[in-house]
């Protein structure tokens, strides 16, 4: 099927950016081996951000090939929703990386992971998290693209926490005060991501 030529040079901006992410992986994944962990997670920081604008792209092309005759937005849909997923997953392996080397710079990783997950669910049109539990009575996890956001907003909440509780510490009140309100919001994004969450045992 033959795409718009509008719509064909987002789809080329596009496949340069997943092109350049799948370089900046690579260079982290070599860095990462000869521990240069700050470098590689840059790197990986780098690749999630390619991809986001990626999605952008594939997204801008659906947009207008929607308008058209031509239209093949369900594959355009595919490859915005696979952008934003390898997206997240750096900006995940970034903040694991930064996490006890640079924990604001992780918690912001995290944050951008989350919010590429929650773009997914907004795109799939997901109302209800898929879950499991080890029993009916014991504790439930939330699977697949949900679980993943659910994650990052956790992670997020404890560095915050930690963060904040140093700044006290160090008698740094007023950033103390931001920090765990900060905190306060992560997890409150952390309940409302859970709050339509049915847990369902599985045996």
């Amino acid at each position: 099927m033959q795409n718009d030529p509008e719509s064909n040079q987002y789809l080329n901006r596009a496949e340069k950016e997943v092109n350049d992410a799948a370089a900046a992986r690579d260079t982290a994944s070599n860095l990462q081996s000869k521990g240069e962990v700050e470098k590689a997670a840059a790197a990986y920081a780098d690749a999630g951000e390619q991809m986001r604008l990626a999605s952008v792209h594939f997204e801008a092309a659906r947009m207008i090939g929607s308008l058209s005759k031509h239209s093949n937005t369900p594959k355009l849909l595919d490859s915005e929703l696979e952008a934003l997923e390898k997206s997240g997953n750096d900006f995940e392996n970034a903040a694991r990386l930064w996490t006890s080397r640079n924990d604001i710079v992780a918690v912001e990783m995290w944050g951008r992971a989350a919010h590429n997950y929650n773009r997914i669910l907004s795109l799939r049109q997901v109302t209800r998290m898929p879950t499991s539990s080890i029993s009916s009575l014991g504790p439930f996890r939330v699977q697949g693209i949900p679980g993943k956001a659910v994650d990052c907003y956790e992670k997020a909440s404890i560095l915050l926490h930690d963060i904040g509780i140093q700044y006290r510490n160090n008698g740094d009140y007023t950033e103390a005060r931001l920090t765990l309100g900060e905190m306060a919001d992560a997890y409150a994004s952390l309940a409302f991501a859970v709050s339509g969450v049915r847990p369902v045992s599985i045996r």
